[in-house]
C-alpha cells in the first residue's frame, strides 16, 4: 500500500552530495547566499504575494474604480 504522506527527504540543491556540501559550504549555511542555478526549487523567495487575506479582498471591494 502506497502511503499518501509526501516524502520528506531528498535535496533541494543540483549535483552530488559532495558537490551540494560545497555550495552549502562556500554560503557559510545561509541558503539565501546560494545561487538559483545550484537550487532545485526557490522556496525561499515566496513571499506569499499570491495569498490573499480578508483585509485586503475588503480592501478591494471598497475601492473605487473610477
Amino acid at each position: 500500500m502506497l502511503s499518501s504522506r509526501p516524502s520528506t527527504r531528498g535535496s533541494l540543491l543540483r549535483g552530488s552530495k559532495l558537490r551540494r556540501e560545497r555550495i552549502l559550504e562556500e554560503a557559510s549555511y545561509n541558503l539565501f547566499l546560494v545561487h538559483a542555478d545550484d537550487a532545485l526549487i526557490d522556496l525561499l523567495t515566496d513571499s506569499g504575494t499570491s495569498a490573499m487575506n480578508a483585509e485586503r479582498w475588503a480592501g478591494i471591494m471598497r475601492g473605487d474604480e473610477s
